[in-house]
């Protein structure tokens, strides 16, 4: 399944691939997607031109009616900015759109296991059988909760644990980083254990 975010174009491959262009195209796919959000203060070196909101609304735009998407903002805390739902109108995309306005990269810290663990629990008990349930997490691949021996502890714990969880889940998760400097070595490990792809915005 080809997941793409019109008109931004990335380059994208798994672990031991050469990259490759990926277009634009309409997804028609029955889709159950959780977007997780990262809202860290690290994001403003990594994501300096404030890509995520415009990606984020980019990525709406090549949804068809059948998909449903919640969305799930990270820093210290984690907090679900809109829950799994159909968005089949324009005053229900404007809705979903202007919880964008809550992202301002002013957290301190960034607690994506946590996160992923919100996204999989959602994923799990609000996602339709019959659909595909996807994972969409945009980051700088950083785990900081503020405790070095913590952070190591919760990325065994998300690269481990709960990347086999969503692999029998059958809970793919895509990773999208906004620049060469993030640390693609979680957002990679991550794809690869779940059988999705990761991403990088030009």
């Amino acid at each position: 399944m080809l997941l793409c975010l019109p008109p931004i174009f990335f380059t994208s491959g798994r672990a031991g691939e050469h990259t490759r262009p990926v277009a634009a195209s309409k997804i028609l796919h029955r889709l159950d997607i959780l977007l997780v959000l990262d809202n860290s203060g690290s994001m403003i070196k990594h994501d300096p031109n404030f890509l995520m909101p415009e990606v984020v609304t980019n990525f709406l735009g090549g949804l068809d009616d059948e998909a449903r998407i919640g969305m799930i903002l990270f820093d210290e805390q984690i907090r679900q900015l809109e829950p799994l739902k159909a968005l089949t109108n324009s005053v229900e995309k404007a809705l979903f759109l202007k919880s964008l306005e809550q992202i301002t990269y002013k957290g301190r810290f960034s607690d994506s296991p946590a996160a992923i663990e919100r996204a999989l629990y959602e994923l799990k008990t609000h996602g339709r059988p019959e659909a595909a349930r996807i994972i969409i997490l945009l980051t700088d691949g950083i785990v900081d909760t503020g405790s070095p021996a913590k952070d190591l502890e919760k990325e065994r714990w998300l690269k481990e644990e709960l990347a086999l969880e969503c692999r029998k889940e059958n809970i793919r998760i895509f990773g999208i980083a906004f620049s060469d400097q993030a640390d693609f070595s979680l957002i990679q490990t991550l794809a690869f254990k779940t059988k999705g792809e990761y991403f990088r915005a030009f």
